[in-house]
């Protein structure tokens, strides 16, 4: 079978808190314009747990660091407004993080007389998720994360495609 996309994971020390490791995944290598990507987050639960777990009033937003846009014109203004919205879940249970990520223009494919593609290039969508280390985690301990379960829906034909994930390991250093 074809992969239409791959999932590049890496992980980095959060600039603010040295207690949480950002989780970055990039999604890359797309083969044919997408209007969705769904993947799993896969973590060990005894080393961090997800600093984002409920997803009432859209927290997990943050996620989407890196989104297609589209220009919003008010009078002389214009705003670029993202395209994207998530659909995630925190699964403590079963240690990990169920991830969607729809385009809103998904149909029709213009808005404001501008015809807008599907996600295409490399970098146009980027997730970092934030995860906290647990305490009496002891320093030089490896943690991986891995994104397994890629799918994607195409922009033409919705079709349902698959992915291949990826996974980053990141050492805990001394707090």
């Amino acid at each position: 079978s074809v992969d239409y996309l791959a999932l590049d994971v890496t992980t980095a020390k959060n600039a603010d808190d040295s207690s949480i490791v950002d989780v970055v995944i990039t999604v890359k290598d797309i083969k044919q314009e997408l209007d969705a990507v769904e993947f799993l987050l896969n973590f060990d639960k005894s080393l961090v747990e997800g600093v984002y777990q409920t997803n009432d009033n859209s927290e997990m937003d943050v996620f989407m660091t890196t989104v297609p846009t589209y220009i919003l014109k008010q009078g002389s203004i214009e705003v670029p407004v993202p395209r994207y919205e998530q659909i995630c879940y925190y699964d403590s249970a079963n240690s990990r993080y169920e991830m969607r990520f729809c385009d809103l223009l998904s149909y029709p494919f213009d808005k404001g007389g501008v015809t807008y593609k599907g996600l295409i290039n490399d970098g146009d969508l980027v997730i970092t998720v934030p995860f906290k280390v647990k305490s009496g985690v002891a320093t030089n301990t490896a943690i991986t994360f891995s994104a397994t379960d890629v799918k994607a829906t195409t922009r033409v034909g919705l079709n349902s495609v698959s992915g291949v994930g990826g996974s980053a390991t990141y050492t805990v250093a001394s707090q």
